[in-house]
Order: C-alpha cells, then structure tokens, then sequence
C-alpha cells in the first residue's frame, strides 16, 4: 500500500491545534505527516495500522501517532479528538 504524504495547515502563531471529528468513515488513505498525533476514540470501532502494525480500536482508547509514521484508520464509526503538535 502507497503511503501518501499528508499536509497538516498549522498557523504560525501556534505549536498544536485540536480536531473534533465526528463521520461513518476517516481520512481512507495510508498517509504520514510531520507532526506528532494524539488521537481519542469518544466513539466508535475500527483498526488502526501503524507501519507495519495492525491494532483494533474501541472508544476510550488513546494513540501517539510519530511524527512521518505511515498510518490509517480504518473505522466502523468513530468520533475522535485529535490533537497534532
């Protein structure tokens, strides 16, 4: 699977910003960016693959994401919080 380079639009005045996501289906695509992510699941089921990882989700669990770590969510419905610094 291809790993798409994704651009996250941070002002410049700040260091993280926060995200409420609430849809049937996330970003489909494998996909790394720069910044750090801190990831809540309030909602929802899935697997989340990380590099060459595969790991089942459920609501309240929390990921840290690295900075250019190649990952996807792939979801049943999910409500998460996330935070990239």
């Amino acid at each position: 699977m291809k790993v798409l380079p994704f651009t996250i639009l941070v002002p410049d005045d700040r260091s993280v910003i926060s995200e409420y996501i609430e849809m049937a289906h996330f970003y489909p695509h494998l996909h790394r960016h720069d910044e750090w992510q801190i990831t809540f699941i309030e909602r929802g089921e899935g697997t989340l693959i990380t590099g060459s990882e595969m790991h089942a989700f459920k609501a309240g669990d929390i990921f840290v994401i690295g900075s250019k770590m190649p990952h996807l969510l792939k979801v049943i419905l999910i409500i998460l919080k996330a935070i990239l610094s």
